[in-house]
């Protein structure tokens, strides 16, 4: 991990590994929300339709802010953006264990915790990481997205702990402490793009360049042309159905396995197992895509996700296949983001990175929020998750279709969005 010509340690790595430790804390503390669903029932008397449909307005609107964040990036720059958002969701976490109607839960999870997770995601972290590497770059981002699964690895046990011992308000409490206790590491370490230090990124050859700054009117035009693009909507088809599906089990399943008489702690440790698979399905395909491409990966990811979902329908009297489920499903989980950032990047050219990446994460949003309400809303009418699952696996195989259809590479990369007068 040196700079071959200095000896040093390449600056990108420490940038790889400050976003692989706030993707921990923000997606650990994201995925967590599910195991607070049984403590809101109990309660408060919510129904899973009321308190999914907080998750949902998260995602929703996670998803759209997500896209102006994509098109403010190079504006505003990553380390601002992503410090102030850790804080805006730390303080979120906080409020939420004062909220006493489901009109301050949809307020505070729903509508401010987006605004924080809008800012330090994936998309965000990603585009910064893809301005350090040209080479290497399918490693580089598959270790930080890595860091959305060993958050939920690390911290789904521990929150688990903290409810069971100090009660569910103390989770929410702890979560927020932790992402509040990031934000002086990312605004003094954090570093925009290569060029802030006089360095190029990682096997370039001419100099580095600094993202472009479009503004509104821009980032409209942009979207105009990515609409018109294939690639854009086979890619977006397959990430609202890679939305849906995960997130609809990131609510749904500690309370679907709770439900099968299983102990809270199970449900921790399945959740805990999903996150391990996920690191290793993280590295290790972002590093085989590099050799060998990407939209056949990412189908087969597809593919096997839909299989895990139908083998959930086998769970009964012993834990085995929930253990088994999580090792499939949990190496597919968030094993798409550097197949997709770097498709995307390919596709419409790294200058339209973050405002591209922005868009099709949004129909990933849109799938998020439809998963996770429509699970909860027709397990209150049906009493079972069975017609959720079925309906995700066939969701999945056709995501599957899609993604064999995106081409590695455009014959032209689409133009850059102009920069703002």
């Amino acid at each position: 991990m040196k700079d071959g010509r200095s000896g040093r340690i390449f600056y990108g790595w420490i940038v790889v590994w400050i976003s692989f430790l706030t993707l921990f804390l923000v997606y650990g503390a994201r995925f967590s929300y599910g195991l607070f669903v049984r403590p809101f029932i109990d309660e408060f008397g919510w129904s899973r339709a009321q308190i999914s449909l907080a998750a949902s307005l998260n995602f929703l609107l996670f998803g759209f802010i997500q896209i102006l964040a994509g098109g403010a990036l190079g504006r505003v720059g990553p380390r601002r953006m992503v410090a102030w958002s850790l804080g805006v969701l730390g303080i979120a976490h906080l409020l939420v264990p004062l909220s006493h109607g489901l009109w301050q839960l949809y307020l505070i999870y729903g509508l401010l915790a987006a605004v924080g997770l809008s800012g330090a995601s994936t998309v965000t972290l990603g585009v910064v990481v893809a301005r350090w590497f040209q080479a290497r770059r399918g490693l580089a981002l598959g270790i930080i997205n890595a860091g959305v699964s060993a958050g939920q690895m690390v911290l789904i046990p521990a929150v688990t702990a903290v409810i069971l011992t100090l009660g569910w308000r103390a989770g929410w409490w702890i979560l927020g402490g932790l992402l509040l206790l990031a934000v002086p590491l990312v605004a003094t370490m954090l570093r925009d793009d290569p060029a802030e230090l006089g360095l190029q990124p990682l096997g370039a050859v001419g100099p580095g360049k600094g993202a472009g700054r479009p503004g509104l009117r821009e980032m409209w035009r942009g979207a105009c042309i990515f609409s018109r693009s294939g690639p854009f909507w086979l890619l977006s088809g397959g990430y609202f159905v890679c939305g849906f599906s995960a997130t609809m089990m990131s609510t749904h399943l500690p309370i679907f396995i709770t439900d099968r008489g299983f102990s809270l702690l199970t449900a921790a440790n399945v959740m805990a197992l999903i996150g391990g698979m996920n690191v290793v399905g993280s590295m290790t395909i972002g590093a085989f895509s590099d050799r060998a491409g990407r939209h056949v990966p990412l189908a087969g990811i597809y593919f096997m996700r839909g299989l895990s979902l139908l083998f959930l329908l086998v769970v009964h009297e012993t834990a085995l296949p929930l253990y088994l489920f999580a090792v499939v499903f949990g190496y597919s989980y968030f094993a798409t983001v550097p197949l997709v950032t770097a498709l995307v990047s390919q596709n419409f050219g790294d200058h339209n990175l973050g405002l591209g990446f922005g868009l099709i994460s949004f129909w990933h949003m849109i799938g998020s929020a439809v998963g996770s309400y429509l699970a909860g809303a027709i397990f209150d009418l049906a009493g079972t998750y069975v017609p959720i699952f079925m309906t995700s696996a066939v969701l999945l195989m056709g995501a599957t279709a899609l993604s064999l259809r995106v081409p590695e590479e455009a014959p032209a990369p689409l133009p850059a969005v102009p920069a703002a007068a």
